[in-house]
């Protein structure tokens, strides 16, 4: 049987206020992440230490987009002159780990690629990037404390040498 062409239209209509209303409730969604990411990066900051000079903040955020966490990057690097940031969330079994590194950190030698290297083996995966910024993940949630503490403590040795 065939359906009629003004239920048809009706039924197109229906599906299109559908889709609209979840691209409305995606786009509600990932800015409700990122702005926990940035409410919990901003507390991050508030406690961070100064090493060398360099503001060093490192912690654990709720999942977000890679876009909101390097927006709370950004946003650190401009709270600041110089700073070293790490990121990372663990969701549905997996790590993800995004670096960033201001000017003047990268200009002494800090590169958040080699950052990144250094400690995605500690949640069982690989990455890499440029030096002012870079992502890296793996499938060990269980790894991401110590992955924390020595992304902590490469970047206190790079800063005290």
């Amino acid at each position: 049987s065939t359906i009629p062409l003004r239920l048809r239209r009706q039924i197109q209509t229906a599906l299109l206020d559908v889709q609209k209303a979840m691209k409305e409730q995606a786009k509600e969604s990932a800015a409700a992440t990122g702005d926990a990411a940035l409410d919990t990066v901003r507390k991050l900051f508030e406690s961070a230490q100064v090493v060398g000079g360099v503001t060093v903040v490192v912690g654990e955020v709720p999942p977000a987009s890679p876009d909101a966490l390097r927006g709370a990057i950004d946003w650190v690097r401009n709270k600041t002159e110089s700073s070293a940031v790490l990121l990372g969330f663990a969701s549905e079994g997996k790590v993800t780990l995004i670096a960033g590194m201001s000017k003047a950190a990268v200009d002494r030698g800090l590169k958040a690629g080699d950052l990144i290297k250094e400690i995605c083996p500690l949640v069982g995966g690989k990455g890499g990037g440029r030096p002012d910024m870079a992502q890296g993940g793996g499938t060990d949630p269980g790894g991401m404390e110590r992955a924390l503490a020595a992304a902590r403590s490469w970047l206190s040795s790079k800063l005290s040498s």
